[in-house]
């Protein structure tokens, strides 16, 4: 309820590319998007991965958060970016304007919603656009 939770600068701080990472897809312990990594998400995506393909993954331009739990034992990233992409073309066409999601019953078993995926609309801080890591 508007309270912070995370410091301040942190969003900033993972979303920031690595100085080491040439392609710009690599943050503060978080994958980024700005290289294209997963074609149908947003550049402005990022997400973490953990063991056996699970993912929370951040999209600021939609106000989304997604997480996928549940092991994937033999490979993940084109699964996920599929995912990834079905859901948000699924809430575009539920608002009709693409401006966010705002899921309801319906919309989910349009997707085919795994039991181990979970969608989360929020706002939260946007990452700021000039900034560099040295």
């Amino acid at each position: 309820e508007g309270e912070r939770v995370l410091p301040e600068g942190w969003v900033d701080f993972i979303t920031t590319p690595a100085p080491a990472n040439n392609r710009e897809g690599y943050g503060g312990l978080w994958w980024l998007n700005r290289g294209g990594a997963m074609s149908r998400a947003p550049e402005d995506a990022y997400w973490a991965a953990g063991y056996m393909g699970q993912r929370t993954m951040v999209i600021p331009s939609r106000d989304m958060v997604i997480v996928r739990l549940g092991p994937s034992p033999r490979g993940f990233g084109s699964y996920f970016n599929t995912l990834v992409g079905d859901v948000l073309d699924a809430v575009r066409s539920e608002r009709g304007d693409g401006s966010g999601p705002r899921p309801h019953p319906p919309l989910l078993g349009r997707v085919g919603w795994p039991s181990h995926l979970s969608l989360f609309t929020t706002s939260f801080p946007r990452p700021s656009r000039s900034r560099s890591r040295s």
